[in-house]
Formats: structure tokens, sequence, C-alpha cells
């Protein structure tokens, strides 16, 4: 009988992924090496003025390092001992730059010993490393093709064979179309030590621990999932069980043609009480070292790229962190990934007969603590999660739309993030502007499920009070802004709590709409102006009530005439094309606000979008800064209807009403010069 296999992975031994494990490694270890060196000596060390280069994302990491350790022990143990502290951490600062730049200063050959082949970057130029790592020959030993692919076929250790197929294993079909990855609990044997953190005990409450994951199909998408909070009161000895299950990742089981599949993920749990731990830096190492393995992929690998992505990357994150703790001495608090797969052998297996398997078990050890936790892959109709990007890749390219990330938009300079919080335990949720808002959230246990939008601190033209109501009966929170909602939840026993911001009565250029939804089933009202947010409220059960007014969205997608969204190829760094039908990574722009109407419009891959030939051919994601040729100006069309017109004078226009490239050559404005928004 075919059987599904789950089992935990181990790091790779296949000397070619191995070599490209360690290139990749170097690689960044370089980029932050020349980060720190930078601090120390920035005109010999300079830095490119690529504001989302990874020597940047060192140096915000290398500074709010320290900056969040002071922060801590301010917290923790009072001012008067941040005081005394300070100057141990100046003197751990300059320790960790005394040891970068010996290691800069050694003699070439012992460079060449450390680094190999990339020893020939010099980190004296403008130029990032991995421009040029990219501009060295990818050695023969570690670029691989699709035979080496095939190849690699390694022993699973720790195989559970735990299942057979349903009856007769005739089924044609299994109604059960989605695999989930579920962690059932959570135990400390040891929490979280880092007294050796110049000897000072800063631990001294329990352990919040936040978990995130990388996730693989088959097809080679990949996932970077969001952090999730796995609890605050981790002390020795405790342990967190889960009920129902925390869904981590679902996949898509009707996604891809071939059988047998594996699927996999990358979890990562961190210490979050210094509000570190699963910092944008560790989701930045992930994203580049996805990119640059994808750049060592031979353009016919195709599907097969999934397995050795998933290998090398958990080996990079590890090698990398523990270079950053063991090396440089900067003790953060993630763990080491462990990473963990299963095998099913064709559509409609079960777990000897059962949709659930029986639970396992990876153990974390790090910076003093010892954590266990305990998964389960479960089979479901539950909704997949949406494809990481606009298709499985297919070329090397520059190795971008390879890794799935949340996009976060730059606000309005006068707007601030209304986010969204969710508590299980009393169904509701709690949309707030305000730290006070935040404050209380966290105080009552609810989990930070996203960014909706930007709200307006304070009145101005044509904008509305965006107010919180509290029933304590029904423990829940109201956020809205229409006259008729006022009028409605008064009614219903709420009681005003404060003003969150202000949002716009009628829609203006660039906004998008805050809708309220009521679950009458667990007696909620949610707002929300996010796509993913309607879909969660609808997958609930909940009706839509009311628009309640308008806001910044974080990013925007653009729908055509045609009804298909805009999509820059590749996650950027070519041309915009109007031919998919959802919103997946490569849709979303991000928006910067440069005042009025001006906005410029930064696709995944962190690249701006202009009109190339000054728009005659067609509008590519290519620039690497903001430049006249960026800026557009967003033209309202009346609802969530907008056009752009570019330094060109000529608008934005998808030619035929979509399918095609996008171009900026229309002097008007007519049904192809317009585009629907969604916030994203």
């Amino acid at each position: 009988m075919s059987e599904i296999i789950a089992s935990e992975m181990t790091e790779t031994t296949n000397p070619k992924l191995k070599a490209l494990a360690d290139r990749v490694t170097n690689t960044l270890r370089l980029s932050l090496e020349k980060a720190i060196a930078h601090q120390a000596d920035p005109t010999n060390y300079p830095l490119s003025a690529d504001p989302n280069s990874f020597e940047q994302a060192s140096l915000s990491y290398f500074n709010a390092y320290f900056e969040s350790r002071l922060q801590q022990i301010s917290a923790k143990l009072g001012p008067q001992k941040a005081s005394e502290v300070q100057p141990l951490l100046t003197a751990q600062r300059k320790e960790v730059t005394t040891k970068v730049m010996t290691s800069l200063k050694a003699p070439q050959k012992e460079r060449a010993v450390m680094y190999g082949d990339l020893a020939q970057v010099n980190l004296q130029l403008d130029s990032t490393v991995i421009q040029q790592v990219q501009a060295i020959r990818i050695p023969s030993t570690i670029k691989l093709s699709q035979q080496d692919l095939l190849l690699i076929n390694p022993s699973i250790p720790g195989v559970q064979r735990i299942s057979g197929m349903d009856g007769s294993g005739l089924t044609p079909q299994s109604t059960l179309n989605t695999l989930e990855l579920r962690v059932r609990k959570l135990k400390c044997l040891d929490k979280t030590d880092v007294k050796n953190f110049l000897g000072i005990p800063l631990e001294l409450d329990p352990d919040a621990i936040a978990l995130s994951a990388i996730a693989t199909d088959p097809t080679g998408q990949v996932w970077n999932i969001a952090e999730t909070p796995m609890g605050r009161n981790f002390d020795n000895g405790r342990t967190e069980t889960y009920s129902p299950s925390k869904s981590i990742a679902r996949f898509a089981l009707d996604r891809g043609t071939t059988w047998p599949r594996t699927y996999r993920a990358s979890l990562t749990i961190a210490e979050k009480d210094d509000g570190g731990g699963l910092t944008v830096f560790s989701d930045r190492i992930f994203t580049e070292a996805s990119r640059l393995v994808a750049d060592a992929l031979d353009d016919e690998v195709g599907e097969t790229w999934a397995e050795a992505i998933a290998r090398v990357i958990v080996q990079v994150c590890k090698e990398l962190w523990k270079w950053i703790i063991e090396a440089l001495g900067l003790n953060d608090d993630v763990y080491p990934p462990q990473l963990v797969q299963i095998n099913i052998p064709s559509f409609g297996a079960r777990f000897s007969g059962a949709v659930t398997s029986p639970e396992r078990k990876i153990v974390y050890r790090a910076h003093g603590g010892v954590y266990e936790l305990y998964y389960e892959w479960h089979l479901s109709n539950a909704t997949p999660m949406s494809p990481a990007s606009s298709g499985p890749r297919t070329g090397t390219g520059s190795g971008t739309g390879v890794i799935s990330a949340s996009l976060v938009a730059s606000q309005p300079s006068e707007g601030v993030p209304l986010r969204l919080y969710w508590s299980r335990q009393r169904g509701d949720n709690f949309s707030t502007a305000t730290l006070k808002g935040r404050q209380d959230a966290e105080a009552a246990g609810y989990s930070l499920i996203r960014t909706e939008g930007y709200v307006l601190p304070e009145s101005q033209r044509n904008t509305v009070p965006l107010n919180l109501y509290w029933n304590s009966a029904r423990l829940d929170n109201f956020v809205g802004a229409s006259q008729q909602s006022k009028q409605e939840i008064e009614a219903n026993g709420y009681g005003f709590v404060r003003t969150e911001g202000y949002i716009f009565s009628a829609q203006q250029p660039g906004t998008v709409p805050l809708k309220l939804y009521y679950g009458a089933t667990r007696g909620d009202y949610f707002t929300t102006a996010t796509e993913q947010g309607q879909q969660d409220a609808r997958g609930a059960g909940y009706r839509l009530v009311r628009t309640e007014g308008y806001i910044f969205p974080k990013a925007i997608a653009l729908r055509a005439h045609n009804g298909m969204y805009v999509c820059a190829e590749a996650g950027g760094g070519r041309e915009l094309v109007v031919n998919r039908t959802w919103i997946g990574e490569w849709e979303p722009f991000l928006i910067i606000w440069l005042g009025g109407n001006q906005v410029a419009l930064r696709a995944y891959n962190g690249q701006y979008l202009y009109p190339e030939d000054g728009g005659t051919r067609r509008v590519v994601a290519k620039a690497t800064q903001i430049d006249p040729r960026t800026i557009f100006e967003m033209v309202h069309v009346g609802g969530s209807k907008l056009a752009f017109k570019a330094h060109n004078g000529m608008y934005l226009c998808a030619e035929n009403g979509g399918g095609q490239e996008v171009v900026a050559n229309r002097p008007r404005i007519d049904i192809w010069e317009t585009f629907e928004i969604f916030g994203a």
C-alpha cells in the first residue's frame, strides 16, 4: 500500500548543495561585515545608496541590537542600571567592530580559506556585496542542473510510516483538498537565558515566544509565513497546549500535476521579551538566501528546484545565525530553524484511515533555552495559502519572486498605521491606531494580525473621527465612523472609549474603503480595508454591513478593464503585464507618498516603476531609487478607480484593456487608462 511519510529533515550532505549553502552564507556574512566596517570607517567602506540593500538592512539590525538591549535593561532593571550598563554596551559594540576589522585586514590567503573565490569581493567599493557576487561566475561545482536535483534523494531520518490509502485505494478523487501543518503544543524545558550577555541576567520574566515559517510545495512555491504568537508566559516546565491546534501552513493538494509529492516547512521560534526575536532582519535573511540560491539553478530546472532551495535555506540560516551569535557575539534570541516534511503518495491518501497524523516532536536548543514543539499534519477543506507568486520558477533570472513576504507600505507622511488584533478567547477583532490601543490589546492577550492601512492622527477637511466603542457584556470592540453605526451600537449597549484617528468620509485619490462586517455567531464587529480581511470575514460567515469611510492602503493592487490584475513580472526587474486573476505577491505595489497626489510605486523586489523609453514601449520595475522618472500623479476617476500620469505627461495604459504589457503613452484618460485599486 502507498504510505504517507512524515519526518524531520536534517542538513544536507550533498556536496553541491553544501557548497552552495556555504557560498550563500559567505555572501551574507560579507554583507554584514561591510555594514559593521562602515560604522568604523565610512570613507573606506561606503554603503550603496540603495536603501533596500542587504548592507543597509544589516546596518539597521546592528544598530537596533544595541538599542533594544539598552531599552530592555531600562525597562526591567531601571534607568540607573541602564546608565551603568551603557559603557559596557559601547565596549561590546567596539569589540564586535574590532573583530570584523581584524578579519578584513587578514592576509588574502587567510580570507581565501574563509570565503573561497568570494575573497575577491572588494568591500571598499560602492557596489553591494551581492552585486559583486552576482558578477562572479558560479563554479561548476555549485551550479545545479536538473540532473543534479534528480539525483538528490536523501535518506529520511526518523521515518514514521503512518498511513495507507482509503479503502481499496481506488477512490479517484479526495474530497479533502488542503494539507495543514498545525502546532499542537509548545513545552518549555528550560527558558531562554541571556545572562552571558555582559554577565547581566536580563531574562527576569517568563519567555514570550513567537514562531515563523518558510513553507514550500512541489511546484516551486515558497511562502515566508509571518510570525505567530505562541504565548507570553513560558517558564521552566510550562506547556502551552493549543485548542484548536495552531494552523501554520495550508497547502493546496490540487495544485500541481505529479505524484508523489513532498511538502516542507522550516520552523523558527524566537524569544520576544525585548521586542526583537523574529525581526525584519531574520525575514530578510530568508529572502536574500532564496534569491541567491535561485541564481545557482539552471534555466531548465523547473519545479525540481523546491527540493534544493528548502535544504539550502535551512542550512544558510543556521550557519549565518551561528556566526552572528558565536563569532560576533551578537546573542539574539532566535533559535536555529528546524525543517519538517511530509511525503504524500497520491491524491486520496490517509493517515492509517485518519485525516490527522500522529503527533510529532522537534527540539530547539539555543541561548541556554530548550523547547519542544509538537506538531501534526492534517487533511481538511480549509482555504489554502494563496500562490506566493504568479507561478513556479522556470529560470534563474535575478532570483526575485522566490520568497513570499508581506509588503509593508511607506505610509503617507501624516498617517499612522491602523493595526488589526484578534482574540481567539473572546472571538473579537479589534482595530487600533493608538499606542493605548496596542497596549490594551497586548495586555488582554490579543494577537497582532496585520496592518489594515493608514489613518490620520488629526482632523482634516473631509474627515470624520474613527471611534472605538466597547461592550463589556459581549466582550466586543467596535471601531467605526458613520453616524448610522454610532446610533446602532449605542442602542446596543456599547460605550464610547476614544477616537483612534480620522478617516475620509468620501473617497480621495489613493484611498480604499474601510468596510464594516458583523459575525452573528460571535457577536463580533470587524472593520477591514484589505482584500485578505474581507476574505477572512466572508470565510467566517460575517456579513457586510456598510462602508465606514476611506483610508490610505498599506499597498495597492491594480485591476484593469478586463478584470485582470497588473503584475510586476518576476516580482520586478522586468515589464508590467496585465494577466493575473488573483492578488499574489507580485501584484501589490507599495505606495511611497511624495506630497499632494504624487506617488512612487515599488514592486515586490524593492525596485520602482517607471516608463521605459519615455513610455512609448512599456512600463518596467527596474529603478533602484526614486527619481523624476518614477513619480506618478494619481488622478481620481471615481469610486475606487484611478488613472496614473507619468513624468512624460502621458497616462498609464493597459493595452487592449488588459492581457498585454502596461505602457505610458496615452494623452487622455479612457477605460484602458483606468484602474480599480484594492488594498493589499
